[in-house]
């Protein structure tokens, strides 16, 4: 299975390395919060049953912030689940990994800034 670490989060986009120095991403921005309920642990506002029986749910996603764990176990779902990489973010969905390579979206020059702070603090 593969192993990301997180670099860094910029709002929008979680950076990920693994053990190959392999970048990766994952844009979470327009993703729907309903999908990263299940790791944030909450519980349903109301439930009910409708007119056939069957249970339903109301959820108040406002009521909860999206954090680093949250999408961490996202990610680390994603990765057990063994979904696909995206090889290129430009043609990632909403909820896929992607790997980050040069002369993308801008993906690649946020990491290179990143990367480039990092050298600068550790001198």
């Amino acid at each position: 299975m593969l192993e990301l670490e997180l670099l860094f989060d910029t709002g929008e986009t979680s950076y990920y390395k693994d053990k190959d120095s392999n970048y990766y991403a994952l844009n979470y921005w327009y993703m729907d919060k309903a999908e990263f309920r299940e790791y944030a642990g909450i519980e349903p506002e109301y439930s009910y049953l409708d007119e056939d029986g069957d249970v339903c749910h109301e959820w108040e996603d406002d009521k909860w912030d999206l954090d680093g764990e949250i999408i961490q176990g996202y990610v680390d779902n994603y990765l057990k689940k063994n979904y696909p990489i995206v090889e290129d973010g430009d043609k990632a969905e909403d909820g896929d990994i992607f790997k980050v390579k040069e002369g993308d979206n801008g993906w690649h020059e946020e990491i290179e800034e990143y990367k480039l702070k990092e050298k600068q603090n550790n001198e």
